[in-house]
């Protein structure tokens, strides 16, 4: 018993006939998927981008924070820098209390000797800082977990528990990088109380943790302030920082964000528009241009 010649003849003309079919489907979608990119459509905006901070940074900034406070125990302090501990130490004591004529006093000393100190002893100022900046975040930390705030976390940071409260900050402790910054906030206290002009950089990684964290918990507001303008108006600050921090923060993307959520639709829809003009590609593109429509939409509803 043979095989049928009809067979092979008949599956080539279906063959033939259907040639090229799979070519012509992936053609069709992909002319479909061009058209729903290229045609904005109506999107609100959600939250603004942080500035980037990759796992590897937040690694190295923190052993920098460990090496640098290690270094403090290296020499003997002076009894200058000894001294500026102890005003820095009573001021939180004071501020704590509501000491307000104390805390005048140990400002103007602090500032005095500290001053004095930036010039003189540079980089065992700067020692002290980071050694402050550390035994900060061990003791919030403590605080954390205990809910204890001991006597030298109050020396450190003075009313920081009771701020952390206000702003509703306490509920997100558990933030990947909140130990960094923890860390810059006390550096700039530190910097802020001593009052030298003379520079004192922060590391990056924490100025970038600060921002980020701010970004996405700004601080309460003082009244009632359902439309949440005072929490939007404080991230557009914070996008500036973000900018100071990294120029290619994608800077009227972000503001286009944050003004479309405070019912600034017009000023909102002329941040996208320049965000579209000064960037011919990059991953927030279609996204920009979703926004501009909604923006438009609703700047033409009012």
């Amino acid at each position: 018993m043979g095989i049928s010649p009809d067979g092979p003849q008949t599956t080539s003309r279906l063959a033939k006939h259907l040639e090229g079919w799979q070519l012509g489907v992936v053609i069709v979608v992909m002319a479909w998927v061009a058209v729903l990119l290229m045609v904005p459509r109506t999107e609100e905006p959600e939250s603004v981008p942080l500035p980037h901070l990759a796992p590897r940074e937040v690694s190295a900034s923190r052993a920098r924070a460990a090496e640098e406070s290690r270094r403090l125990a290296s020499h003997e302090l002076s009894p200058n820098l000894r001294l500026l501990g102890a005003r820095l130490n009573a001021y939180g004591l004071a501020e704590h209390a509501g000491d307000k004529r104390r805390m005048v006093e140990l400002a103007q000393l602090t500032q005095e000797l500290g001053g004095q100190l930036a010039v003189l002893e540079h980089e065992h100022i700067l020692d002290l800082r980071a050694h402050l900046a550390e035994r900060f975040v061990q003791t919030f930390s403590e605080f954390v977990r205990t809910g204890i705030e001991t006597e030298e976390l109050v020396g450190l940071g003075g009313n920081v528990v009771e701020t952390f409260r206000k702003n509703g900050w306490l509920e997100h402790t558990d933030e990947p990088e909140f130990d960094l910054f923890l860390r810059g906030l006390h550096k700039r206290r530190f910097d802020k109380l001593i009052g030298t002009k003379i520079e004192m950089p922060i590391d990056s990684a924490e100025e970038r943790a600060k921002v980020r964290f701010l970004m996405q918990h700004p601080p309460r507001a003082p009244v009632a302030d359902p439309d949440g303008v005072f929490a939007g108006n404080f991230v557009l600050g914070q996008i500036e920082e973000a900018v100071n921090l990294d120029p290619s923060y994608p800077e009227n993307y972000a503001r286009g964000i944050a003004l479309f959520r405070i019912g600034r639709y017009e000023a909102s829809a002329a941040a996208f528009d320049a965000f579209l003009a000064e960037r011919d590609g990059g991953p927030y593109r279609i996204r920009a241009a979703n926004y501009l429509k909604a923006a438009v939409e609703y700047a033409g509803s009012e």
